[in-house]
């Protein structure tokens, strides 16, 4: 299983943000059979053998010949679309509440990429993480902390699916599900944007 990452992160770096040391080879695979377990009941997963990928030794290779390459419109087509029509466990366990649209495609055309409860979840524990970080250099600038931070992203009105979901830019779909104690923090922040919308509106 060739490695996705070819460089080594600096201990102290990867101290710092809680990241493994270890081989990078050895960390995909655990990567792998995390996601595997977690949705190996899912339509994807019962489809393409989860469970038995998972008994298999060598995990990477019976991912390979199990599950067959999808680009976009094979995996929307076969899977994602459902998943527009609020049905569940899919390709990922519970339902897609939001989707990322792509700025812009060969094809013209806006594309939906489920973005799961999970990945949210990781977001905030990733703001945490880089929070943290910070005290382990002595160098740094711990007032810093205190003062704002100006981000810059994509807009947080989301279009809404007929099935509940919303759609939108990443950026602002991140934005929008930012944990509370940072909206502190974040500028121009939520309450700013509202008031550029509706001035805009007015003109």
């Amino acid at each position: 299983m060739a490695s996705i990452i070819d460089f080594k992160i600096p201990k102290a770096i990867a101290k710092a943000l809680g990241l493994p040391t270890s081989d990078a080879q050895k960390q995909q695979r655990k990567v792998l059979k995390k996601l595997l377990k977690r949705a190996r009941f899912t339509e994807f997963g019962q489809k393409f053998h989860f469970d038995k990928v998972l008994l298999n030794k060598n995990v990477e290779k019976a991912f390979q010949e199990s599950v067959p390459i999808h680009d976009y419109n094979k995996i929307y087509n076969d899977w994602w679309k459902k998943t527009l029509d609020g049905v569940p466990d899919v390709t990922w366990p519970g339902k897609i509440e939001y989707y990322a649209l792509s700025s812009g495609t060969s094809e013209a055309a806006s594309k939906y990429i489920p973005v799961t409860k999970d990945l949210l979840r990781s977001n905030t524990i990733n703001y945490i993480k880089q929070l943290i970080s910070v005290f382990a250099y002595q160098e740094a600038n711990k007032k810093a902390l205190r003062k704002s931070f100006l981000i810059i992203g994509g807009t947080t009105d989301l279009q809404k699916g007929d099935a509940g979901w919303y759609a939108g830019d990443l950026s602002g779909i991140l934005a929008k599900k930012r944990p509370f104690w940072f909206q502190t923090f974040y500028k121009p922040g939520g309450a700013h944007r509202c008031h550029e919308r509706l001035e805009r509106k007015a003109e």
